[in-house]
């Protein structure tokens, strides 16, 4: 079988794709925090990524084509089930009480996770101090940006607290599956295939908790329905294809410093 050599991007088209992950995953915590103010989280999220994966799909298989198989519907349900369920449909649950200050600040742990699980399970090398160093200080300077006041809450408990850290470990855990996982010869069209099958999962979640049955239309707020357009077509059809994108060109541990650069737009957004 001949090998295709896959040369490296051009360095302007790495700086744009960060740019977009950070600035537009950044707005997205402010755009999440209206969306839930009337939406249910897990069958809102769901909906948002079933129809920008299909979107997607659709828009890439009727340019290119594409014949996925069973195998590759298969890893990228893993994936939908780490980074769309776990990875953003808790987080979705979550903002419905704990702010978004403290969500951001635990959210940013991701490049710490990232580093030793890609040296654990990944490619990745060990790393040295200097790099530990460089995560801690990143850590305190996101306590210090979102300061006391963002991190208080009554209704705040442990179990909120896990869910976020394991939104985190989970999202990390399924960037480094994709990464390897067998795929179509399509990035995009793989990348719409994990928005699909995580958008199911995370319909069926909603309803299993009840969010079907509870919904009224009628409740919805025209500023939830504007941040859901936005989640759907900004959040998750172009910023999530440029992820998926920088995790095949860049190194893992690079990718992941947008969980510290996407809280502070979301506070100079805010």
């Amino acid at each position: 079988m001949p090998t295709h050599v896959v040369s490296p991007p051009a360095r302007w088209k790495l700086i744009a794709g960060f740019a977009a992950v950070f600035v537009i995953w950044g707005s997205t915590y402010r755009a999440i925090r209206f969306a839930v103010h009337s939406l249910p989280p897990f069958s809102m999220s769901g909906v948002r990524f079933l129809v920008a994966g299909l979107v997607l799909y659709c828009w890439i298989w009727l340019k290119d084509g594409g014949r996925p198989t069973v195998r590759h519907w298969g890893t990228a349900s893993v994936g939908g089930v780490l980074m769309m369920l776990i990875g953003m449909g808790a987080v979705a649950w979550v903002e419905q009480w704990v702010s978004s200050g403290l969500t951001a600040l635990l959210v940013a742990t991701s490049p710490a996770w990232m580093v030793l699980l890609n040296w654990l399970w990944g490619d990745g090398a060990r790393v040295g101090w200097r790099v530990w160093l460089g995560l801690a200080l990143g850590l305190l300077g996101m306590s210090l940006l979102t300061g006391p006041d963002d991190m208080s809450g009554a209704s705040v408990g442990w179990t909120h607290l896990f869910v976020l850290v394991l939104c985190s470990v989970s999202w990390v855990l399924g960037s480094l599956y994709t990464r390897k996982a067998s795929k179509p010869d399509s990035q995009p069209l793989y990348t719409a295939m994990i928005m699909m099958t995580g958008g199911l999962w995370l319909l069926i979640t909603g309803g299993i908790f009840g969010e079907w049955t509870e919904f009224n239309i009628a409740r919805v707020t025209m500023t939830s329905f504007v941040a859901f357009a936005y989640l759907t077509v900004i959040g998750s059809m172009v910023a999530f294809t440029v992820y998926v994108w920088l995790m095949r060109v860049a190194d893992p541990a690079q990718v992941a410093t947008h969980a510290y650069v996407n809280p502070v737009v979301a506070v100079l957004l805010g």
